[in-house]
């Protein structure tokens, strides 16, 4: 399959990040999985694991891994084919999670931590809130902090720049 002029832009950037965004179905998994490959056939690389692939979902992550696994073996890369499966492509919540544990002691957390999933996070957060503000205050009563969170919601600082993989 040949790449199309952006992708062969994202392919060939090797220096500094790459941000990939574009419509499902447009080629994101196969352009990234060639610039992995491309990065360690060229030399700019010396070993996956100096490969660092943030996606979104788990689904992509393992997607992207199979598929460099294969062009690995295909090119004839079967040493850095065996290790793509502890290569640091994963959501930024693997990532995440796989460096605290790595540093759990020095963090003085237990290694064997778990992620919260959403409804454990939102039971957190109104507990904590319940905490701070207390049960009988002049703020907010308990149950009303979506309101607050309606009211004063998070606002996304920064700006990120993106390479288009339209296909």
């Amino acid at each position: 399959m040949a790449l199309t002029p952006g992708q062969k832009q994202c392919v060939d950037t090797l220096v500094g990040p790459v941000a990939v965004s574009a419509g499902a179905g447009s080629g994101k998994t196969f352009t990234l999985t060639r610039r992995i490959v491309h990065s360690l056939e060229c030399g700019f690389v010396s070993g996956i694991d100096e490969v660092l692939a943030i996606t979104f979902t788990s689904k992509a992550a393992g997607e992207i891994k199979s598929r460099v696994k294969g062009a690995l073996k295909a090119c004839g890369r079967t040493d850095q084919a065996l290790l793509v499966d502890s290569a640091w492509i994963s959501t930024i919540h693997g990532a995440c999670a796989r460096m605290l544990r790595a540093h759990a002691l020095d963090l003085g957390i237990a290694p064997d931590f778990t992620v919260a999933d959403e409804a454990a996070a939102n039971d957190m957060l109104d507990a904590s809130l319940e905490e701070v503000l207390g049960s009988e205050n002049d703020i907010i009563s308990p149950g009303d902090y979506d309101a607050l969170f309606t009211e004063y919601a998070a606002r996304q600082v920064g700006s990120m720049s993106a390479a288009s993989v339209e296909g």
